[in-house]
């Protein structure tokens, strides 16, 4: 549809300056549903049909209808909130000269114990799903002045870690009934009645794609698609998989080839590199090779060198590479973007990059329908089948893409055609009473309201997903579950008041809920740093280890005895007891894997390098970010658990702990390490050369921090300049 004067002005005359003429069938139909004229709205299409768009219209509209007011994004990923905050920047300054005003664009994404009133100047903010939770928690002043919430990828409200996230913000959004319009987009969504209802407004569900998309099976070099056509792919190297990615590099598209496993994913990336070493100058051609040679060095570059980064930097010379969440993040960052650029030819991957970022490839290739899981094989659901297919077809690019399921069996492909790519993707349903969700919902309204009847507790939950899709009767006695629990935790306490019972957060339930971890991660810290006598950095690490919040490692067979011989060097009989008793073999097996993870941490912050963690423990990059990370927060926030306890020396050592995470160092390096420009290598460096403190590097010279190793001129003179624009007291 060509734009025309039936949209408001703003908007009309915002779409013109951005260059946009036309509307796409869906962004049309959410206008018909009303979005415009305040009405909730699920918008259910596909990848690259325009669903952003129709978010950036209702936020201009919402602008031009005042100032003063928020208008909030959200997103489940860091780097997706990134990619939202260029967007709305270049939209806003479109907008601005043609509604009189500036809007200002915030972007929020981590730090959960920040109140969030920094944010109070912003007119429109991009936040993850769990930094505006947390903000919530907080209510800071402008909470109540929130007129419209926008929910990327909404289809995650069915996963266990972030649906209820999800749910619950929108369940606080909905019952207190404030005017704001929400926006829901996902590009899978079955049950699309289910959300409609649940917000009160309308659906718009189409299969428009601006890019078609061919769908089939592919078996040995022939593919069956699912219009009952099929076509051969020319043998070239013998290999289905790697011929189908030759084709599609010749034809000028890359390839998206996803992965059960990050080993499968570098063991495919390794092998079609091999190949196309063997093509590379007739299929990439010498400015292409020379490019993805400098790649390559940048790979090699990037932060600690491990064997990880090595093999990823072999591959992408090649102009391949693999992607997965072991990859360090500077890695995974730096492929995508090789990738974006149409450098990286063939990209092989985890299920996961199908729920992050958007790296659409001309042809995508599936290699599996089942996997291991736990110890069982399961098939996967059509709805993964979906989000992985939908990444095929490149906007600008590409007039189709093409998504194919790779299959060695003949008896398969007409089972594949029918299970996976003429179904439909399964419901969505609400997660919010699995585990302590329920618990974490009730404890931040007690929290948010300093004291909430039973009754108002269970009209918020009337407001949840879950109330669509379960009986009353059983929510009502989830609810009284929750609520019997926080009692026992001292996380609540009743309370009368003009003769009406209420529930109200205690000063540890407060606390809990505004430090953004599980009741049972506050309880725990609270009755166990009242216990502990005499605290050890092991013992420490293994209470964070122990707690439900904290992210582990598997201990594998070979780990073992390394295990028992690390903490026989370290004299820890406790925990070498705690090995031997006797056990059932489950949770035998979980403290394997939670004095691992401790032990992991433990070199970590001893100052072991990522490579001896690599060949150690086998705990790659990526992996370690999110253990220490975890861990970090952790710490700090049985750091102030531990105070209300009145466990004032395990506070103490929990703060330092917390610093030595972070950083990965030993205590003395902190005050170095917070340097900017200074990494924990040149921070020992520095150290065991006599700088020990800022102010001994603020009394040297450039070139007297030039002649150190792994220093330089260039970082000599960074931190001078940072060292000496900061005031001596914090020297």
């Amino acid at each position: 549809m060509t734009i025309d004067q039936d949209l408001p002005q703003p908007v009309h005359q915002t779409l013109r300056k951005l260059g946009i003429n036309s509307l796409y069938p869906p962004q049309e139909e959410a206008i018909r549903k009303g979005l415009f004229n305040g009405r909730n709205l699920v918008v259910a299409s596909p990848t690259a049909s325009g669903k952003t768009l129709i978010a950036l219209m209702l936020i201009i509209h919402r602008l031009a209808q005042g100032r003063g007011y928020k208008h909030i994004y959200l997103v489940p990923l860091k780097a997706l909130a990134a990619e939202k905050r260029d967007e709305l920047i270049g939209t806003m300054e479109a907008a601005s000269e043609i509604i009189g005003w500036r809007p200002r664009v915030a972007i929020t994404t981590s730090d959960y114990d920040s109140t969030g009133e920094e944010l109070g100047n912003a007119d429109v903010i991009i936040a993850t799903y769990e930094k505006m939770d947390s903000i919530m928690r907080h209510r800071p002043s402008w909470i109540d002045t929130i007129r419209t919430v926008v929910v990327d990828e909404a289809h995650l409200v069915g996963v266990a870690d972030r649906g209820p996230v999800v749910e619950n913000i929108l369940m606080r959004i909905l019952a207190e009934a404030r005017g704001t319009q929400v926006l829901l987009l996902s590009a899978t969504i079955s049950n699309y009645q289910d959300f409609a209802h649940w917000i009160e407004g309308e659906a718009v569900v189409t299969n428009w794609r601006p890019i078609p998309l061919r769908e089939g099976v592919l078996y040995d070099h022939e593919i069956y698609y699912s219009d009952n056509t099929f076509k051969s792919v020319p043998r070239t190297t013998g290999e289905p998989i790697i011929d189908k990615a030759i084709e599609t590099i010749e034809e000028g598209g890359q390839v998206l080839i996803f992965t059960a496993t990050r080993a499968e994913a570098k063991r495919r990336a390794k092998k079609i590199a091999k190949q196309l070493a063997k093509l590379q100058a007739t299929l990439l051609g010498p400015k292409t090779m020379k490019e993805l040679r400098r790649l390559a060095e940048r790979v090699k570059n990037i932060g600690e060198s491990t064997k990880l980064s090595e093999e990823l930097s072999n591959t992408v010379a090649m102009g391949v590479a693999f992607h997965h969440a072991g990859l360090g993040l500077e890695h995974r960052a730096l492929i995508e973007e090789a990738f974006r650029s149409g450098l990286i030819k063939i990209l092989t991957a985890t299920p996961t990059l199908a729920a992050g970022v958007n790296l659409p490839s001309r042809t995508v290739i599936i290699t599996y329908t089942s996997r291991r899981t736990s110890g069982y094989v399961e098939e996967i659901s059509v709805f993964d089948y979906k989000q992985m297919a939908g990444r095929a077809g490149r906007p600008m690019y590409d007039k189709e893409g093409e998504a194919l399921i790779h299959t060695t069996r003949e008896l398969e492909i007409d089972t594949l055609l029918d299970r996976y790519i003429r179904a439909e993707p399964e419901p969505i349903t609400s997660r919010l009473l699995d585990g302590e969700n329920m618990e974490i919902a009730i404890l931040s309204l007690t929290t948010e309201t300093r004291g909430i009847s039973l009754d108002t507790i269970h009209s918020y939950i009337d407001k949840s997903l879950a109330a669509i899709q379960y009986h009353p009767e059983v929510l009502r006695y989830r609810v009284d579950r929750a609520v019997k629990t926080l009692l026992s935790y001292g996380m609540v306490m009743r309370g009368e008041l003009s003769g009406r019972e209420y529930i109200k957060a205690t000063r540890l339930g407060s606390r809990t809920s505004q430090l953004y971890i599980l009741p049972s991660t506050g309880y725990k810290f609270y009755t166990k740093t009242r216990e502990i006598t005499e605290p050890s950095e092991l013992g420490l690490l293994h209470l964070i280890c122990e707690t439900r919040d904290m992210v582990r490692v598997n201990a594998r067979k070979r780990d073992f005895d390394k295990i028992i011989y690390t903490l026989e060097d370290m004299g820890q009989e406790e925990f070498l007891n705690m090995i031997f008793d006797m056990r059932p073999a489950v949770d035998y097996d979980q403290d394997l894997d939670l004095l691992k993870t401790a032990l992991v941490l433990l070199d970590w912050i001893n100052e072991a390098t990522e490579d001896e963690i690599l060949e150690k423990w086998g705990v790659e990059p990526g992996d370690l970010y999110n253990l220490y990370t975890t861990a970090e927060w952790l710490a700090y926030a049985a750091s102030e658990i531990a105070r209300i306890a009145q466990a004032e020396q395990v506070a103490k050592m929990y703060n330092i702990l917390r610093g030595r995470l972070k950083y990965g160092v030993k205590p003395e390096l902190i005050p170095l390490v917070s340097i900017p420009g200074i990494g924990r290598r040149r921070a020992r460096i520095l150290y065991n050369n006599g700088y020990r403190t800022p102010s001994d590097l603020r009394r040297a010279t450039i070139q007297d921090l030039a002649s150190i190793p792994n220093i330089g001129v260039k970082t000599a003179r960074k931190i001078l300049e940072y060292l000496r624009a900061e005031r001596p007291s914090q020297a």
